[in-house]
């Protein structure tokens, strides 16, 4: 639906905005009013917060809550892609000239004048359980180690090298600007699908997760030994693209293992909803469309474009007019909707939008899995230190391989020289013929033959499970077939040993 604003409204609106008596006025107002306007149909998110610039930041190690973040003066109202598509006449003409006179009067300060106080509660304690019970001991010495975080002394003198001659304490405004652009798509798009939520207690929800991130990041950093030595991005993301739930960054970390978290799974035989926000034209609806088609012709997944908002869970495509990132996901199904922020200038558009979708139905980075270090280098000595995250393992007992062998070609798999400290130093190194499989990494082509294998176990064996996490480890270290194990392997993994049959 587009959304169409009476011009004597708008110039009334604006004309009380730039009086200074406007200091009163209640932020909550607007976002009620465009949870009013937008019962049906997509929120134009990208059009209302797409112009915002990058501000100095004004303390390194405070940065500037989302209710604090400054913009430009009001310009002329801005056309995406030549205007085909996305809502032209609606909010999308106006949106970036309200972002720039709201944060020019302090509005957003006013407002938020008690999120500033909130408090981010501790980190709860979590019942861990022993996965290995049962589990004979031949099979318990096959298990990496559980190093989430931590690196080899020559890794961490590497990465100490490097903040020798850099400050890797110091937050960029880049990555402050990308935090308070995220805060903001993510408190409205609550306000617009969960409208029973008070603003207050949205931006408290947003605040806590964007702080869960670093936690995680930080945590991280001190695994490592780097503590008081790096300081990580304060960007609001996780491994460059990723967005973390409450849930997920309090154990945060291949593939969710669904069997022990059904609830992020997406349900299987019926259509996965997805729509799209009216801040993303038609070209790249279209190229959204590409990706969906792509997933669903090769797997036994289907999926329903919706022109209202579903009832139930669904996929919610926003572009960001943000050239910091290519896309933004969460990992698994989360409710009330899955947003997927995709910014169309990357390139590859169908296959990044591949990607982040792909995240969305559980999907994590291929360079992290637990037996990485098996196939590729990581060259600590080009990357970039506060992205140190981008290179950490996954959780073992959170992300199982089902069994599937690793691939460099993956299109969940980054380029061979993500986060790297300057352009062009490669931070991965594959470890079997890197003439070849370097330039694999990153593609975005299509879904490889693993993806579709991956995606097979995940959602297209109805009633054949692994009765263990670490199954798809002892799968990949050929423990299916082995004499001692074999019989066990059988009865507890049956689908990382492929033994569920056609599927």
């Amino acid at each position: 639906m587009v959304v169409v604003v009476s011009t004597h409204l708008l110039l009334l609106f604006l004309l009380l905005l730039a009086n200074p008596g406007v200091a009163q006025f209640d932020f909550g107002q607007l976002l009620g009013g465009v949870g009013q306007m937008t019962n049906q149909g997509g929120l134009n998110l990208g059009g209302l917060f797409g112009q915002g610039q990058p501000n100095a930041a004004q303390n390194n190690d405070q940065p500037p809550r989302h209710w604090h973040r400054g913009g430009p003066p009001p310009g002329p109202p801005r056309q995406q892609n030549g205007g085909d598509g996305g809502g032209s006449g609606g909010l999308e003409n106006i949106g970036g000239a309200v972002e720039g006179i709201l944060n020019r009067v302090g509005v957003n300060k006013q407002f938020t004048s008690q999120l500033g106080r909130i408090q981010i509660p501790p980190i709860p304690a979590l019942a861990v359980h022993n996965v290995l019970d049962g589990v004979p001991g031949i099979l318990r010495q096959f298990l990496p180690p559980q190093t989430v975080g931590q690196i080899t002394a020559i890794a961490r003198q590497a990465i100490e090298s490097i903040c020798s001659s850099n400050n890797c304490m110091q937050q960029r405004p880049e990555w402050l600007h990308q935090r308070a652009s995220i805060a903001q798509f993510e408190s409205l798009i609550t306000k617009t699908l969960a409208p029973g939520k008070t603003d207050i207690q949205i931006g408290r929800d947003v605040e806590i997760r964007l702080s869960r991130t670093f936690q995680v990041k930080k945590a991280l950093i001190r695994k490592a030994g780097l503590e008081g030595r790096v300081e990580p991005a304060n960007n609001g993301v996780y491994q460059q693209d990723l967005l973390l739930t409450e849930q997920q960054a309090n154990r945060a970390g291949n593939s969710l293992f669904f069997e022990t978290s059904p609830a992020q799974k997406w349900p299987v035989g019926q259509p996965i909803l997805y729509m799209f926000d009216q801040s993303v034209p038609q070209t790249d609806q279209s190229a959204v469309r590409a990706a969906v088609q792509e997933i669903q012709s090769k797997s036994c997944l289907t999926f329903q474009e919706s022109s209202s908002k579903p009832a139930g869970a669904h996929l919610y495509y926003v572009k960001i007019n943000n050239p910091q990132f290519c896309g933004l996901s969460y990992v698994g199904r989360i409710t009330p909707a899955n947003p997927i922020y995709l910014s169309f200038q990357c390139g590859n558009a169908v296959g990044i939008a591949i990607h982040e979708t792909m995240h969305a139905l559980g999907l994590q980075h291929e360079q992290l899995r637990v037996d990485r270090d098996m196939y590729i280098n990581i060259n600590w000595a080009n990357i970039n230190p506060q992205n140190y995250d981008t290179f950490a393992k996954s959780e073992l007992v959170k992300f199982t391989s089902y069994g599937v062998r690793y691939d460099y070609g993956s299109v969940m798999h980054y380029a061979s020289n993500i986060a790297a400290k300057s352009p062009g130093l490669k931070t991965m190194t594959a470890k079997t013929n890197p003439g070849a499989n370097d330039p694999s990494m990153g593609q975005r082509r299509g879904l490889s033959a693993t993806d579709v294998e991956v995606l097979r176990r995940m959602y297209c064996m109805p009633g054949c499970v692994d009765a263990n996490v670490y199954c798809g480890v002892w799968a990949t270290n050929n423990l299916c077939q082995l004499a001692s194990t074999k019989a066990w392997m059988a009865q507890n993994c049956r689908k990382s040993c492929s033994l569920c049959g056609g599927g």
